[in-house]
Order: C-alpha cells, then sequence, then structure tokens
C-alpha cells in the first residue's frame, strides 16, 4: 500500500524533532504553544469541568471558557486527561500529520481514480495544514472520505454511519474555525467531482451536520451572547465593498493558494498544458482548487458587502476556506501529475520540492528549539513550578509576561492567573484597559497600532528587540505598571532584566551577554532537559490585591475621557479613587469611608465570596474582568455590579454590609 507507506514516512518525517526525543522534544509555539496548547491543559486540569464552571480565571483577568471553545470534550482536552502533556501532545501530532496525509491519498486513489504515485504526492502535499482551530482540518480528509463511502450503503448503515461520523469530527473541529466552511466544500465535492448531489446525499448530510453541531451549540450560544461585548466587536471590515478591494481580495487569495500549494499548483499548471487544457475526468478536482482560492480571497469581501462586518458576527472570519487549501491543492497536485502523463521527472521533482521546503522549515523549527526550547524546557520549568506552589500560600495574585523570549500561555499550564495571554474571546473593556498598559510601547513602536490596535487577540508586553537595553528594560519607559498593579500582577516573569523601583529580584541571574558563547550554548541544551530555570522573577511591591475597598468616586462622561486620565494616573490614585463612567454611579450615594477591611472568604471559578465591614458607604473593587453575566448579592439582596475603572467590578457598598457573593450565571450554563 503505497499512500500507507507514504503517508507514514510523511508523519514520521514532518513530526521527527516533536516524536524523536519524547518530552524533550519540540513543541511548535507560534499559534499553539502560546494560545491553544495551554488553554486545552487549564480545561483538562479540573478548572473547566462541564457543569461546574464557566469563567476561566487564568488569562486576561479572566474571560468565558465555552465562548473560547474549551469544552471537556474535545480530543485534545480527553488526551491531556489521560495522559502527560508531551504524550498528548506527540499522538494529537500524529493524528494531524497521518490522517490528513493517508486519507487526502485515499481520496486521490478512491475517487479521483489515480496512480498510486500521484496518491504519494498527494500524501506530502496535503499534510501542510496548520493548527488553527485545532485539527479539524486535519481530520477532514478522513471525514469526506468516510461520508463519500455512505452513500452507496443501506439506509440503515448510511444514518448510523452519518451519526457516528458527525460526533467524531465534533472531537476534533470548531464550530466556527472548520466546520461551517468544511460542510460547504462537501457539497461542492460531491457535485462537482462525485456528481452524487442527491436527496440521499443531503439527507445522510444534514444527519451527519446535526450530530458534528449539537455539542458545540452552547458554545455558539456563548460565543453569540457574548460578542457584541468582546474585543472582536470592535474589528473593522477587512475588505471594503469596492472594486479594487475586489482585486486585493482575490490577489490574496491566490497568494494563499501559492504559499500553502505552490507544488500542486506548478503541477496542476503543467499537467493542464499537457492535456491542452482538456482535464477531463480531473476537471472536478480542479475546478475545486480554483473555487477554494475564490472563496478564501473572497470571504470577507462578501461579508462587507452583505453588511456582516459589524454586530455579533463582526469578529467572524469568512476566509477559513484557506485552512482546507492544502487538502485541493494535493488533490489538484494529484491530478495535474496525472495529466503530465508518463513524466517520472515531474514527480520527482515535485517530491523534492516539497522536502526541500520542509527541510527549510525545519531549519527554523531548530533555531526556536535552541532558544527557546521544546516541551519540558517550556512546560516543566522548575522556576514556574515553584511560582505556581505560592499559590498555595498567598493571597490571590496574577503574573505578567515580558514577552522577550516567552509567552504568556506557559504561565496558564502551571495553573497560574495572569493578566496578559492569547485568547480568541475576551472583553472589550479589558482590550481598552491593555490598550493603555501598553500605551508607551504602542507610541514607540507604530507598527502595534495596527497589530494590536486592530486585532487585539495577543495580550502581551510588546517590545520588538532588547538590545538597546541590555542591562535592563526600564519598565515604565515601556507600560504602565500602575494599571498592571491595579490588575493584581504581583509578579512579573521574564528572560531579560528589567528595572523598576517596585520590583524585587526573587531569582538574581548572571547578565547574559556576561556569559561566555559556550556557556549560553551549554544553558540553552540543558534547560531543554531540565526546563527553563534563566528567568528574572520579579515581586511587584505596587500590586494590589484581588479584592479592596476604595473610599472616593471620580465620574467622567464617556469611556474615551476614563482611559486618558487612566492613562496618566499614578498609583496612589487608583488606590483612593475608583475612576468611573458618570452613567453607572448617576443613582449612588457619595462614598467616603474611614474605616474598612474586605477579605476573600471563598474563591472559586465561577464563585467569589467576601466578607466585608467599613462604617460608611465606599465601593468594593474586585479585579476581575467586567462581564454582565456576572451577579452580586450583597447579604442576600441583588446589587448591580458596574465597570469599576472601565474594565473591574465595582460594587457601591453602605455601612452595614457584610456578605458579599458573586457568581457567574450566564444564560447557557
Amino acid at each position: 500500500d503505497s499512500p500507507l507507506k507514504a503517508s507514514l514516512l510523511v508523519t514520521a518525517w514532518l513530526g521527527l524533532e516533536s516524536f524523536l526525543l519524547g518530552p524533550f522534544s519540540y513543541i511548535p509555539l507560534a499559534e499553539f504553544a502560546d494560545g491553544p496548547f495551554p488553554q486545552f491543559t487549564a480545561a483538562a486540569s479540573g478548572a473547566a469541568l462541564p457543569g461546574a464552571h464557566y469563567w476561566l480565571p487564568g488569562i486576561a483577568c479572566g474571560v468565558d471558557r465555552l465562548a473560547n471553545g474549551l469544552m471537556t470534550f474535545q480530543a485534545p482536552v480527553l488526551l491531556l486527561m489521560l495522559l502527560p502533556g508531551w504524550a498528548a501532545f506527540q499522538i494529537f501530532l500524529f493524528l494531524h500529520y497521518f490522517l490528513s496525509s493517508y486519507f487526502t491519498a485515499r481520496l486521490a486513489v478512491d475517487f479521483l481514480k489515480t496512480s498510486p504515485r500521484a496518491a504519494v504526492l498527494a500524501a506530502f502535499a496535503g499534510a501542510s495544514v496548520p493548527f488553527t482551530g485545532g485539527i479539524g482540518n486535519s481530520v477532514f480528509p478522513f471525514v469526506l472520505w468516510a461520508f463519500d463511502r455512505l452513500l452507496d450503503r443501506d439506509w440503515r448503515t448510511g444514518l448510523a454511519g452519518a451519526l457516528g461520523l458527525g460526533l467524531f469530527f465534533s472531537l476534533f473541529a470548531s464550530a466556527v474555525v472548520t466546520m461551517p466552511f468544511c460542510f460547504l466544500w462537501t457539497l461542492a465535492w460531491l457535485g462537482l467531482v462525485r456528481k452524487k448531489l442527491n436527496g440521499r446525499a443531503l439527507a445522510l448530510g444534514a444527519v451527519f451536520v446535526a450530530a458534528a453541531a449539537a455539542p458545540h451549540l452552547r458554545q455558539l450560544w456563548a460565543m453569540w451572547a457574548n460578542a457584541p461585548f468582546s474585543h472582536r466587536a470592535g474589528w473593522g471590515p477587512v475588505w471594503e465593498c469596492t472594486a479594487p478591494a475586489l482585486g486585493r481580495a482575490l490577489l490574496q487569495g491566490l497568494n494563499w493558494g501559492w504559499s500553502v500549494g505552490a507544488v500542486g499548483v506548478c503541477v496542476a499548471a503543467l499537467g493542464l498544458a499537457q492535456s491542452r487544457f482538456r482535464p477531463g475526468r480531473f476537471s472536478g478536482a480542479l475546478a475545486m482548487f480554483a473555487l477554494t482560492v475564490l472563496a478564501a480571497g473572497l470571504g470577507e469581501w462578501l461579508k462587507t458587502c452583505a453588511g456582516l462586518s459589524t454586530g455579533p458576527l463582526a469578529g467572524l472570519h469568512l476566509h477559513r476556506f484557506y485552512l482546507i487549501l492544502p487538502l485541493a491543492g494535493a488533490l489538484a497536485g494529484a491530478a495535474g501529475l496525472e495529466l503530465a502523463g508518463n513524466r517520472r521527472w515531474v514527480f520527482a521533482l515535485a517530491m523534492a520540492a516539497m522536502f526541500a521546503r520542509s527541510a527549510h522549515s525545519k531549519s527554523k523549527t531548530l533555531w526556536e528549539y535552541f532558544f527557546q526550547g521544546g516541551y519540558a524546557a517550556n512546560f516543566q520549568s522548575p522556576v514556574l513550578e515553584d511560582l505556581a506552589r505560592r499559590r498555595a500560600v498567598d493571597p490571590p495574585f496574577r503574573v505578567a509576561t515580558f514577552t522577550h523570549g516567552l509567552v504568556p500561555g506557559y504561565a496558564l499550564a502551571y495553573g497560574l492567573e495572569s493578566v496578559d495571554g492569547y485568547v480568541g474571546m475576551y472583553s472589550g473593556r479589558y482590550f481598552n484597559f491593555w490598550r493603555e498598559v501598553i500605551g508607551p510601547v504602542i507610541q514607540r513602536e507604530p507598527y502595534l497600532e495596527d497589530y494590536f490596535g486592530r486585532w487585539g487577540s495577543q495580550l502581551y508586553l510588546f517590545l520588538h528587540s532588547v538590545d538597546d537595553w541590555p542591562q535592563g528594560v526600564r519598565f515604565a519607559d515601556h507600560y504602565r505598571l500602575p494599571l498592571l498593579s491595579l490588575a493584581n500582577a504581583k509578579y512579573v516573569i521574564s528572560r531579560h532584566p528589567l528595572e523598576d523601583p517596585n520590583f524585587k529580584l526573587l531569582t538574581p541571574q548572571k547578565p547574559w551577554r556576561a556569559h561566555s558563547r559556550n556557556e549560553r550554548a551549554w544553558l540553552r541544551i540543558k534547560e531543554n532537559f531540565t526546563g527553563q530555570t534563566y528567568f528574572y522573577r520579579y515581586e511587584n511591591a505596587a500590586a494590589l490585591p484581588r479584592a479592596f475597598l476604595v473610599p472616593t468616586v471620580k465620574t467622567w462622561p464617556d469611556q474615551a475621557a476614563l482611559w486618558k486620565a487612566m492613562s496618566g494616573a499614578a498609583l496612589e490614585d487608583l488606590k483612593k479613587t475608583v475612576f468611573v463612567e458618570e452613567a453607572f454611579w448617576k443613582e449612588n450615594p457619595a462614598p467616603g469611608f474611614r474605616k474598612g477591611r474586605a477579605d476573600l472568604s471563598a474563591i472559586e471559578s465561577d464563585r467569589l465570596e467576601l466578607s466585608v465591614e467599613l462604617d460608611g458607604p465606599g465601593v468594593l473593587v474586585v479585579s476581575n474582568s467586567f462581564n454582565r453575566f456576572w451577579t452580586c448579592r450583597v447579604d442576600g439582596a441583588e446589587r448591580r455590579i458596574f465597570p469599576a475603572y472601565g474594565a473591574f467590578w465595582g460594587v457601591a457598598l453602605d455601612r452595614g454590609d457584610r456578605k458579599v457573593e458573586f457568581s457567574y450565571e450566564p444564560p447557557y450554563r
């Protein structure tokens, strides 16, 4: 079985650096180890079990778990529940490469009726699916192959198979990143390639879609409920609905098609030329590639023209067809190889080109592995494990990560709560807050105005380079520590020295440049087996507690005025005065207590309880991200939560108030 052997070889080659050394192997950092993997780890740890917790406090001062697709029945989470993290990742990676590779080849052999040689080419080309949205697109070739075969079975077998296949797909696929695009692509495949788009196919397809989507319905509900108030609501249209924008969108689609499937495109073009543009039975496969390129390029342009670029759908990307381009390009390449006739050099050259491309990618991987480490280096660090143990003895605290050689997601994987992170959907108010935190560096590095200001999903302490500050980065030159302190950021972790009078260095290190070249190389190699130890870990003496009482209030006419005031506020101002928009304070009594205390008596993901005592009116502030589904009861009576400091919880209290309870009560609970 040439496709099977080829797929196993492709899987072994593409995953070599991630399989070879077990727990000490490489793990992709961009788009995976800084986002999905730590979040899956948090979900698997018991912090997000169904029916128990709908709020995930470990990212960006708290986010809705379901709105970010963190459901425990997903395959990555289930693997992490059963296995050590490194083993779960390696099985995840094996499935990613093997299923995309082998079943792309099977689609070529079984349905396009290509030769085994063309299927081998398709196997290699089809394995280049990115990790975005989990591995739903990696599993899709198997799902498409299996569904097609169900169409030839009896009704009972077909219905049972469609139901089981849908449930299987739901374990791997995202309801917004993967499913809609794969469903539409399947319809096109059945119509253009297989000529089977009939009543039976539509009936079985309806069962398959229902089974795949059903486990995700509450997630979709959560996304819909949170989207209008999230950072995504501020996303403008990617393209205007104009003819010039249409041209640019088409060029982007063509660029995606070329960047993902250059080899398949070249082979398909050669085959078409050889056949004098008479592709015959392969016309459907070539048309599928062209349609996928068009759909990827035009998705966002059509979204704007349809008036869907505002409201709950503003943050939904309709260009996700580009994730199916590896499959479409691989099948087009297989068709092109058949059309090219008996020219073995075409196959040899195509395979050599894909091998060279993957080898070039591996050279970058090895550089990343050496400088930033693999699984053990980043997820088994004794320094971060020690910091995580502080949760048992310290009052609740958060950490911040200086993202030069680090990403905030590592903290989440250790069970730490952070002020930052890489998150798909979070509060729009917190986006504005973080914009002020990193305001100085945005002014210094204008590219962030578009990179963060337009998208904002990466809540990082950005800095383009530390080369100008080899002895230490002056923190206040780039970030606003009073705002981080307000957010309960008690610890800051960094791979580079930081300077601020409020920072107490807990892990002294020999300056990096004071090490010899050999010492630096040995330290990098050693950390890949012992976990990262070269950290500057700082305790922020200015950090405010998670919950505290404030005696005075100052109002501002709108958010713009509030954020301008917040950007220049000193920590002492923030400790003594709650900044709030005027509309949220009209009916509250003027605060002014002289003595007061607030003690956290219970803290869980979805519930907080405090005992309070104060001798006059005041404001209780909890530095959790504001979300309208949190409720508050003071001595059993419901009391409104307002956005204190623009982004956190504020509750007006009076003399005699004793017990304050918060609970997360989203409608989809």
